[in-house]
């Protein structure tokens, strides 16, 4: 095996493109201008932002037994066009043994949607499926899988029959088409075997929420543990109120301000303090007592973190129905439109 992914290039780019796109290609990213192609960090970055998963490592499987047997088996069953990407997650040792020995003897104990060796095309739910290491880092394989004729699956299906036209069915799906049971381990063959870790130590924030759905009970126990310490401190610090607080409103603009215009940060709050002189684009205009530019800063993705820290630390959690931690809160006088 070789890794491309540490000299961040195009190889792991495009891997990671293609399982992250929701990420890569999300609506958050819409209006910004694209110049050719993503680089290998700015991908990183919109992972991260988006999904709160760090990328560790990428690593090309190169096994030319193999893929000679893979080959020869599409030859054999005529179905050399039918090859789909799919991920198989798994703890890191059997990962490494797969990317070495094939599929062979990895028939899942899922069969739902029948007796085989499942695949998913949907990412989340692949990860969902890898047993996390120590430190909480995941492992998920890159394969090539040539599905062949397919049905759709049901419990404990072993013979999976016979197409309309006679050919015999290799593979089971599930109702949604995401899910593939496989029924030969020669029908897939693994490409890429990446290591993640979602980043559990801080909570996700509303955008990250969207994107991932479901994740392994590990991973999940993890985060509600550190969900439930930062609400416990914020709980001690926040001051009695003295009064209700305002109902919040949105508005589109504010004394020559609009919602998407790029600013400059003059001199933000003592608990921003690190975004002063720098630039980003208003995401929100808010009236709660006061007026509050919501700003998204530019800058790679630690920067926004940083930003959720401090407003989960110091708020709790956001106020203002649409607004993400991510985002830092102005005053008129903090702000310029550049």
């Amino acid at each position: 095996m070789s890794d491309p992914g540490d000299s961040g290039g195009d190889e792991s780019a495009a891997v990671l493109s293609r399982a992250f796109g929701n990420c890569v290609n999300h609506v958050l990213y819409s209006s910004v201008a694209e110049q050719g192609v993503l680089s290998h960090s700015e991908i990183l970055s919109r992972i991260k932002m988006t999904s709160n998963l760090s990328v560790l490592k990428v690593t090309r499987v190169q096994n030319m037994s193999r893929s000679m047997l893979y080959d020869a088996f599409g030859a054999t069953y005529n179905i050399e066009g039918t090859a789909i990407t799919a991920y198989h997650g798994t703890d890191h040792a059997t990962a490494l043994t797969i990317a070495s020995r094939g599929f062979r003897g990895s028939c899942s104990k899922r069969s739902v949607w029948g007796k085989g060796i499942y695949v998913s095309t949907n990412i989340w739910e692949a990860i969902a499926y890898a047993k996390p290491s120590a430190d909480c880092s995941q492992t998920f394989l890159v394969v090539d899988i040539m599905t062949g004729p397919i049905i759709i699956g049901s419990q404990d299906l072993a013979d999976f029959g016979q197409d309309a036209e006679g050919n015999q069915v290799l593979t089971t799906t599930d109702l949604g088409n995401t899910i593939l049971c496989a029924s030969y381990s020669d029908q897939m063959l693994a490409t890429y075997v990446v290591t993640v870790r979602f980043n559990v130590e801080n909570p996700n924030n509303s955008l990250q929420e969207q994107t991932v759905r479901t994740y392994h009970g590990v991973i999940w126990s993890q985060y509600q543990q550190a969900k439930a310490k930062i609400t416990a401190a914020a709980a001690v610090a926040a001051p009695r109120p003295t009064a209700p607080p305002a109902v919040p409103v949105a508005h589109a603009s504010w004394k020559g301000i609009a919602v998407g215009d790029k600013v400059r940060i003059l001199k933000s709050f003592s608990l921003f303090k690190f975004c002063d002189g720098k630039e980003g684009t208003v995401r929100a205009i808010v009236m709660d007592n006061k007026i509050n530019y919501c700003v998204q800063v530019d800058g790679d993705v630690d920067i926004g973190l940083e930003i959720q820290a401090c407003n989960v630390s110091h708020f709790g959690a956001s106020t203002f129905p649409g607004v993400l931690d991510t985002w830092v809160r102005c005053r008129l006088s903090q702000v310029e439109k550049i």
